[in-house]
């Protein structure tokens, strides 16, 4: 039973409809996504295919028709039952830790964060220092100019990720600085340590 949605309309009425689609994107390899913000990850379910068929049942179908399918019926039925009755609900682990892992592989943003920086609650970096970080990971990398985004976006997008703005500094040198991160760099054995 799908609910109707109420939508803004360009005349004064809005619009109520029911939807009548789900969009969904079978891919072997994760697409780029340009501008994935928080919504897009509220709404986003990944659903991983990670069984690999050693061999194919080349009788698969018609074993489903005549041995299985009463098996098949009482699986869907109790599966819309489910349905019907709690919606659903959050998506399994397996499903959220996939989403996990692709916003990592997709967003450029979380990959520097994850190469160049580290959380923590105490840590202050000024906004100029992660702004060239950024910068300059993105040439390092070989970012496509279109890809990068410009250092105002940037703040948008630590923003909504939880690292927030405050003034830093002496009392004759104020400066923004973000919360809850530090920037960091590798050393030639590869472990992670604080640039300052």
């Amino acid at each position: 039973m799908t609910r109707r949605k109420r939508a803004p309309s360009y005349a004064r009425t809005s619009v109520e409809r029911r939807p009548s689609f789900l969009p969904v994107i079978a891919t072997n390899s994760a697409p780029r996504i340009l501008g994935a913000d928080t919504a897009l990850w509220r709404r986003l379910v990944v659903i991983p295919f990670d069984a690999t068929v050693a061999k194919e049942d080349e009788h698969l179908g018609e074993r489903l028709r005549t041995e299985e399918s009463a098996a098949v019926m009482r699986w869907m039925v109790d599966g819309y039952n489910a349905y019907a009755t709690d919606g659903l609900g959050t998506p399994p682990a397996a499903c959220l830790a996939a989403a996990e892992r692709m916003r990592a592989d997709l967003s450029l943003i979380d990959q520097w964060l994850a190469d160049r920086t580290e959380r923590d609650a105490a840590a202050t970096e000024p906004v100029a220092d992660l702004a060239d970080s950024w910068h300059e990971w993105c040439a390092t990398n070989r970012v496509p100019e279109r890809e990068r985004i410009s250092t105002p976006a940037l703040g948008k997008q630590l923003t909504a990720r939880g690292y927030t703005v405050e003034f830093g500094g002496t009392r004759d040198r104020r400066h923004r600085v973000r919360t809850g991160l530090r920037l960091v760099e590798h050393d030639a054995a590869g472990a992670l340590r604080a640039v300052r």
